[in-house]
């Protein structure tokens, strides 16, 4: 694998969103824009809405309100939007602007704001009322996306439902979320849904599949007006309950009210992502989740174009929809990552990909295969890689980067304005060169709000380890020119009793005897390699050492067996690994070397 660090060339820089944006606030760079915004983190958000343009049915009183503590921030206090209406209510010449696009055609914004209007209606006619609360099971298309914003144009709270849910985290996800209204397009498993969630049937709407006189049916319901009003809500009303799924099995609804859905997806998407009007946004998922919702609700925020294209588990026809279809930005998971990486390297290498921009991404753990592919195959080194992580269900990106300077595949190269946050050790104490929590020191948009039982509740449990501070659990390393993800506590901070810490690599392999594999992935010749123990390892270490080959033979290693992950394997040096392990189980890709 080539690790390459993309450097913004003058001309993208020069025309990013953020850049701009940054000029017309009177400061000289996003450093500067970063320092002005930790003073007064309530005049950034400020400037974020007036930047989006955001129509207040009532002003709010203050940017945030503080009376009851830090930890109990109400943002645009008592102003009064809703979400959805902001997304379909522009400019005369806006209106004419391209919405969405899938294989059936395009949308203008005029279309689409036809079509939310018609399906509030329905639901306001189906009995769907303010402030209920609505499961949306369905895949990602037009209808879908349509009712997701009709339900919040009524006042309604919305949350998708998955069918990748594990069971525990079904339960869980539905205990708490306390569904009133199930909206469900797979026809066939509607009074399968019925039982399983234990609703009656007259609050289950079909959307499509054999009709049934038990439910209520999508295609009778009456349309709304032309200009179907929309609730007049509370900018701190929720307006969508997006639920995670923990390693652990445990899941948590994350609350988004309406003023931070709106401003959070859209400075977001507009500034980090640097997606500007008439660019096209392609998010590879086969189901609604936090990912597709926030960006699709970013995006149109920004007045550009959301697509919503089918493709297949052999990925071919992603790489030509992106050519065909002129994608500036695509998403991806590690689920579609997989299943894209399907198709052969050489059959990706035949599209051009010239009007891809940016590749996006909430994934982690940049050291599996899927997201290798992603780096080796879509961003070939000069496409930007951005990424975010911590309190990203939370609506709040903590770690993030920007497009102003250098993306290096593995790390994250700064915090996002707006938030801020400092990476401490165990005891409280800020610390470089070392895996540290990351603390934020001040609230931001939608930073604690989470749905417990069907109610709005602080969450506690992550962000209460100091006073008047939020500590996230994830572990980063500060090296002053980015951020390296470290892993949870739990995976990195013990090995084999011993403590990691940030080390050269020899000394980090003293005393490893009581591990007896380890994974190295290695980069060919001198360059660049990550190494973790694989026995019992549920994480991986994401810092990196220069490896030159004299030194390799100069050392003894304790472990028994070693495993080289290599792009490809005739970069690796067989007989400098053969001399360091002078036995023990050598394996490069598939193939097994036994030195006795």
């Amino acid at each position: 694998m080539q690790w390459t660090t993309w450097e913004p060339p003058i001309v993208q820089w020069r025309t990013n969103a953020l850049y701009h944006w940054t000029l017309a606030l009177g400061l000289n760079d996003t450093e500067e824009l970063k320092k002005h915004a930790a003073i007064d983190v309530s005049w950034f958000w400020q400037q974020a809405s007036k930047r989006l343009e955001t129509k207040w049915i009532r002003r709010y009183k203050d940017t945030v309100e503080l009376s009851r503590g830090r930890r109990e921030a109400v943002w645009f206090y008592k102003g009064k939007m809703n979400a959805a209406e902001q997304l379909i209510n522009k400019s005369k010449e806006g209106m004419q602007q391209t919405a969405f696009i899938d294989e059936n055609g395009e949308w203008t914004y005029e279309m689409l704001a036809g079509y939310v209007q018609e399906a509030a209606g329905k639901l306001r006619a189906a009995g769907i009322n303010k402030g209920e609360r609505a499961a949306v099971a369905a895949e990602p298309d037009k209808q879908s996306a349509v009712i997701f914003m009709a339900l919040a144009y009524i006042g309604a709270v919305a949350c998708p439902y998955y069918t990748r849910w594990t069971a525990e985290t079904e339960a869980q996800a539905h205990t708490h979320f306390q569904p009133e209204w199930l909206i469900i397009k797979t026809g066939a498993f509607v009074s399968e849904a019925e039982e399983r969630y234990g609703l009656a049937a007259a609050k289950i709407i079909q959307l499509d599949g054999e009709p049934s006189s038990k439910y209520k049916q999508w295609q009778t319901l009456p349309a709304g007006k032309n200009k179907e009003k929309p609730e007049k809500t509370n900018g701190t009303d929720p307006a969508m309950v997006l639920f995670n799924e923990s390693e652990k099995g445990a899941s948590e609804g994350y609350v988004l009210s309406h003023a931070n859905l709106f401003i959070k997806s859209g400075t977001e998407i507009g500034l980090v992502w640097d997606v500007r009007p008439k660019d096209r946004l392609w998010w590879l998922s086969r189901e609604w989740g936090f990912d597709q919702l926030f960006a699709m609700f970013g995006t149109f925020a920004n007045n550009a174009v959301y697509c919503l294209f089918s493709w297949n588990d052999q990925g071919a026809d992603a790489g030509s929809t992106i050519e065909a279809q002129g994608i500036t930005h695509i998403g991806v998971d590690s689920l579609s990552a997989r299943t894209a990486s399907v198709q052969a390297q050489s059959k990706w290498k035949e599209y051009h990909l010239h009007s891809l921009r940016y590749v996006l991404t909430w994934e982690e753990d940049w050291m599996r295969s899927d997201l290798q592919w992603v780096m080796n195959v879509l961003t070939r080194g000069r496409i930007p890689l951005l990424k975010a992580f911590g309190g990203a269900c939370a609506s709040g990106m903590i770690i993030a980067d920007l497009p102003d300077r250098g993306v290096h595949p593995e790390k994250y190269n700064s915090r996002l304005p707006g938030m801020v946050a400092d990476t401490w050790d165990s005891e409280g104490y800020a610390v470089r060169h070392a895996p540290g929590r990351i603390v934020v020191k001040k609230p931001w948009p939608g930073s604690r709000e989470v749905l417990v039982d069907g109610q709005v509740k602080y969450n506690g449990a992550p962000w209460s380890l100091w006073k008047d501070v939020w500590a996230g659990t994830g572990f980063l390393i500060d090296d002053e020119e980015g951020y390296t993800y470290a892993g949870e506590q739990s995976d990195i901070n013990k090995v084999g009793q011993r403590t990691v810490s940030l080390l050269p690599l020899e000394k980090w392999l003293e005393g490893m005897d009581s591990v007896e594999t380890a994974l190295l992935r290695w980069n060919g010749g001198s360059a660049e390699a990550v190494i973790a123990p694989a026995e019992g390892w549920s994480g991986s270490i994401g810092w990196k050492q220069e490896l030159a080959e004299r030194w390799l033979e100069a050392q003894t290693f304790p472990l028994k067996s070693i495993q080289i992950v290599s792009a490809p394997p005739d970069n690796v040096n067989k007989r400098v690994w053969r001399n360091v392990f002078k036995r023990g189980t050598f394996i490069i890709e598939d193939e097994k070397f036994i030195f006795t």
